[in-house]
């Protein structure tokens, strides 16, 4: 039995993937009887208890002041929340004796307070789990960007000289050749995961139905050829296709939308979300750009 430590700024099963792949995690850490403690940023739909420690939610500024002292410390750009999650994370490695201290990327601020950590405890194991590959910064001005881009690839590779294991998404599989990095798929899924039935007699079976579940944004996973994809398809067929999207997209994916048949039902809850695939004529999968 091992006292682990989990860093992460989601941690729940509600709107963000990273949140439900944290929870999963924990979830099966304790199956195996390990003592699971948890740092996360304020959510008022998690119950406190003696293993959920929150940290208060840093209110942004985007002022000129403020982009400039961001763009120095990039990738580092939540300086203040790095150093709440270094001081409590602190005090539960001394108290609750921890072994093993586990960080979810993203956002970047928990695998610095683990870096931090490390130098300070070396006989931890630290382990930083990258639930999201690495983008290039969403940034116009093309100098700022360089710069940006060379600060975080100096990071990563210090981050996997001192971090004990490196855990990268399996779509990079093989980009690394470093002995304690590793690929792993999400874990979206669990083996002891109960999986309840969703009503989808919505879905027209006149038409093909392409179902996607997840955030879809312009920065991350442009989806820009799929839909001109579809609608080339949807000008030459008699049977045409409904999108059927559940989760978060923005601004400039909604106006890529015009012109395709698309139904934006919301949020789903995680339990619901194999049943809606597994009644899908095809999933849709955008991947993460990838930028090495």
């Amino acid at each position: 039995m091992r006292n682990i430590l989990i860093i992460c700024n989601n941690y729940s099963t509600g709107k963000d993937a990273n949140g439900v792949c944290a929870k999963n995690v924990v979830e099966q850490l304790r199956r195996e009887g390990h003592n699971v403690y948890i740092i996360t940023e304020y959510d008022k739909s998690i119950e406190r208890d003696e293993f959920v420690n929150f940290i208060k939610e840093e209110k942004q500024r985007n002022g000129f002041i403020e982009k400039i002292i961001k763009a120095y410390n990039y990738p580092n750009t939540m300086k203040e929340r790095a150093k709440k999650y270094i001081i409590m994370a602190r005090k539960i490695i001394q108290i609750k004796n921890i072994d093993i201290v586990i960080s979810f990327y993203k956002p970047f601020d928990t695998i610095f307070a683990a870096y931090t950590l490390k130098k300070e405890f070396s006989n931890v194991f630290f382990v930083n789990y990258h639930m999201d590959i690495l983008t290039d910064p969403d940034e116009p001005n093309c100098f700022l960007k360089l710069y940006k881009c060379i600060k975080a690839k100096m990071f990563f590779k210090r981050e996997y000289r001192l971090i004990d294991l490196v855990l990268l998404p399996m779509s990079l599989s093989g980009v690394y050749k470093e002995i304690n990095i590793e690929y792993v798929d999400f874990p979206l899924y669990i083996k002891y995961y109960s999986d309840e039935k969703y009503n989808t007699d919505f879905f027209n079976h006149n038409v093909i139905n392409i179902v996607y579940i997840g955030t879809l944004d312009y920065f991350n996973r442009n989806p820009h050829f799929f839909f001109e994809l579809l609608k080339e398809y949807n000008n030459y067929n008699r049977k045409k296709i409904e999108l059927h999207i559940w989760g978060n997209i923005d601004q400039k994916v909604s106006q890529m939308i015009d012109g395709i048949n698309v139904i934006y039902h919301g949020y789903i809850q995680n339990k619901f979300v194999r049943s809606i695939q597994l009644q899908a004529d095809f999933i849709l999968n955008v991947s993460n750009k990838i930028i090495l």
